[in-house]
């Protein structure tokens, strides 16, 4: 299930960025990083710039779902983590009551186009790629030098994949990814994804 890891990762850059081109859904813009920290060290501007790090760290296997008596491939219970904050020239920014709010509105925006299935193509794409979603939470981010409260947060989601869940390819089209235009049967991926709300 390693590569279902990696397609979910990849899914939610892609849904987070909007594959990677305007307009932008989200106010971190084009700052979406898959597992991409250094990224961040080359922003050299002093205003401050909303970014999103996404990562899949942490994975289990959910033998009591398999209802096979574990029967391989098993499903597993991923760990989907995303940082969000706001940086500028000289690294992350101490928060403020101003950037708590932008914090605020970033999470709120991740998760509007993650989980709001009812109204959000983003997130009825990213969907398909996991059974559903078992435990969500958001907690803050400090300096662990000075301890100062920095702005940045940390939202974890545990999702259940199941072996019959949908590959990125199958649902975003070919792993080129970020930036790529046509499903593998050269249609349009992005025609019902322009227009979004900023």
């Amino acid at each position: 299930m390693s590569l279902k890891r990696t397609d979910l990762r990849r899914a939610a850059v892609a849904t987070l960025s909007n594959l990677g081109r305007a307009p932008w859904p989200t106010i971190a813009g084009e700052n979406v990083f898959d597992s991409r920290q250094d990224a961040l060290q080359h922003h050299e501007s002093d205003q401050d710039a909303p970014f999103i790090l996404v990562y899949t760290d942490e994975a289990a296997a959910y033998l009591e779902a398999s209802g096979l008596g574990g029967q391989y491939p098993w499903p597993v219970l991923q760990s989907l983590v995303i940082e969000i904050g706001v940086t500028n020239a000289s690294a992350a920014t101490e928060t403020t009551a101003e950037l708590e709010a932008k914090l605020d509105q970033l999470q709120q925006e991740v998760e509007d186009l993650l989980f709001d299935h009812s109204q959000n193509v983003h997130a009825k794409r990213f969907k398909k790629l996991y059974a559903r979603t078992l435990e969500a939470k958001s907690f803050r981010m400090a300096s662990s030098a000075s301890n100062n409260r920095k702005a940045m947060r940390c939202l974890e989601y545990v999702l259940l994949i199941t072996p019959d869940c949908k590959d990125y390819a199958a649902v975003f089209g070919p792993l080129e990814t970020i930036g790529f235009t046509t499903d593998r049967n050269g249609e349009q991926l992005n025609a019902d994804m322009t227009g979004l709300q900023q």
